[in-house]
């Protein structure tokens, strides 16, 4: 769909970034990155990964929110986009029509877990295990895929309950730590 786009759309766009280009920091390179990602996916015709990376791009957009408040505390962005960008994946395993092997979520999990403790280190607060317990549950163990396409509403439903879960989490220890100085 996005290689459907017409002229209108392009001078829409370019008009909409110009404000943005007063703004630009390094925070704007994750963001730019994943939406060229996505846009190569989609031309290639590889359909899931660009869906997972799409995905990612939406909320990799927390990055560019960083650079309009001048506010330093990147880790929970980097928690939402790993978060998203596994969960991503996990949901394009469980499609039925999908020849994803459980290993790759098992594997993106494992490798943001590393990433999360080596940038939380000054921050233990964040690595709290009320944070991770239930991606790493879900993520690590993705169960069977969906026996239908029918079952993926339901599985939507059931994601987006985890989802705010644990972005309440993920706000509440932001706010601990900050207001314990770690």
């Amino acid at each position: 769909m996005s290689f459907r786009i017409g002229a209108r759309e392009i001078l829409l766009s370019v008009l909409i970034a110009i404000p943005y280009l007063f703004a630009i920091t390094i925070y704007f390179l994750v963001p730019l990155v994943l939406l060229a990602l996505t846009l190569t996916f989609y031309w290639k015709k590889n359909l899931m990964l660009g869906n997972v990376l799409g995905t990612a791009f939406i909320s990799s957009l927390s990055f560019v929110w960083l650079s309009f408040v001048n506010n330093t505390a990147v880790l929970p962005s980097v928690y939402w986009l790993l978060y998203i960008l596994c969960g991503a994946l996990y949901v394009e395993y469980k499609l039925p029509i999908r020849k994803l092997d459980k290993r790759v979520v098992q594997f993106s999990w494992l490798l943001s877990l590393a990433i999360l403790v080596l940038l939380s280190v000054k921050s233990l607060l964040l690595l709290m295990p009320l944070t991770l317990i239930e991606p790493s549950t879900r993520f690590l163990f993705p169960g069977k895929k969906l026996p239908s396409m029918r079952d993926i509403a339901k599985l939507g439903r059931r994601g987006l309950k985890r989802d705010i879960i644990f972005v309440a989490l993920l706000i509440l220890t932001t706010i601990l730590s900050k207001f314990l100085g770690l």
